[in-house]
C-alpha cells in the first residue's frame, strides 16, 4: 500500500515506540506520568516545605562533618573559596534530602495505584505475586531496608570514608603535597560515599523480594553470579568517587550482600519444603 500525498513514512524506531506503549509495560508508563502529571502541584509543595525543613538541618550536619565526625584529619585545612559556597552546601544538602522523600513518595504512590490495574494483576497472577500482603509483612520489608540502609550508613561513616580519605591523604603527603581541601569538595566526597554505600547495602532487600515473589528463577541467579557481580563492580564505580580504593569499598560489600541473599532464599525455601 503506497503512502498518501503529504504522508510521512513511519520508520523502524516509530513502529518500535508504538508496540511499546502499546504493551502493557507501556501503559504502565503512561499510568506513572498521568499520576505524576496530578500530583505535580502536591509535589511542589512538598518538596519546598521539605527544602525550608532541609536548610534548617543542613547546618547541624555541616557543622558535625567538619568538627564532630572525626572524618578530617587534624594537619588538613578546609578553606571556602567563595562567600557563599557555604550556602550552597546547605542548599546541596537541602535538596539531597527533599529529592529523596519526593522520589521515595511518588514510587509509593504509583506503586500503590499500579496494584489495581488489570496489566500489574495479570501479571502477579502469572507468578504467583501477591499484592495485598499482610501489614506485617509489609511493615517487616520497610523495616528491612531501613536497617539496611542504617547498616550502610555506619559502615560508611565508620570504615569506608575514613579508609579512603587516610588512604588519599597519606597519598598526597608522600607526594608532599600541602592538605588543603576545598569544604565544597570535601562534602561532596563524604555525601556521594554515603549515599552509594546507602544503596549498596539494600541489595539484599532487592534480591530477596525478586527472589521469593518469583520474578527471578534461584537457579538462573546461581547461573549468572558473575554477570551480576560485573555489575556490582560498575554499580561500585558509579556510586563511588572515581578511584579504585572507593569502587572497591563500595562493590564488595554488594557482592557479599548478594551471596547472603541468596543463602538466605535457600533457607526461607528449604522450611517452605520441610512444612
Amino acid at each position: 500500500m503506497g503512502l498518501e500525498d503529504g504522508e510521512a513514512p513511519v520508520s523502524d524506531l516509530e513502529k518500535e515506540l508504538e508496540v511499546l506503549f502499546d504493551a502493557p509495560a507501556g501503559r504502565l508508563l503512561r499510568l506513572a506520568g498521568h499520576r505524576l502529571r496530578r500530583r505535580l502541584g502536591f509535589l511542589m509543595i512538598m518538596f519546598g516545605l521539605l527544602l525550608a525543613i532541609g536548610m534548617r538541618f543542613s547546618t547541624t550536619v555541616l557543622s558535625w562533618l567538619i568538627e564532630g565526625s572525626g572524618l578530617v584529619p587534624n594537619d588538613v585545612e578546609l578553606v571556602v573559596l567563595s562567600p557563599i559556597e557555604v550556602i550552597l552546601i546547605r542548599l546541596r544538602i537541602a535538596v539531597g534530602l527533599a529529592t529523596f522523600v519526593c522520589v521515595l513518595f511518588i514510587a509509593l504512590d504509583i506503586a500503590l495505584v499500579a496494584r489495581r490495574t488489570p496489566e500489574v494483576r495479570a501479571w502477579a497472577d502469572e507468578i504467583d505475586l501477591d499484592l495485598h500482603p499482610p501489614p506485617a509483612i509489609v511493615l517487616f520489608w520497610i523495616s528491612f531496608g531501613i536497617v539496611l540502609a542504617i547498616a550502610g550508613l555506619v559502615y560508611a561513616i565508620k570504615v569506608l570514608i575514613p579508609f579512603v580519605l587516610s588512604y588519599l591523604h597519606a597519598d598526597a603527603l608522600a607526594a608532599d603535597v600541602l592538605p588543603t581541601w576545598r569544604l565544597a569538595d570535601f562534602i561532596g566526597f563524604v555525601v556521594s560515599l554515603g549515599i552509594g554505600s546507602m544503596t549498596a547495602f539494600e541489595v539484599p532487600l532487592v534480591t530477596l523480594l525478586m527472589l521469593q515473589g518469583g520474578a527471578l528463577d534461584p537457579k538462573e541467579v546461581q547461573a549468572n553470579r558473575r554477570h551480576v557481580w560485573f555489575i556490582a563492580a560498575v554499580a561500585g564505580a558509579m556510586l563511588s568517587p572515581p578511584d579504585p580504593v572507593s569502587m572497591l569499598l563500595v562493590s564488595a560489600p554488594m557482592i557479599i550482600l548478594f551471596e547472603v541473599a541468596i543463602f538466605a532464599d535457600k533457607l526461607v525455601r528449604m522450611v517452605q519444603d520441610e512444612r
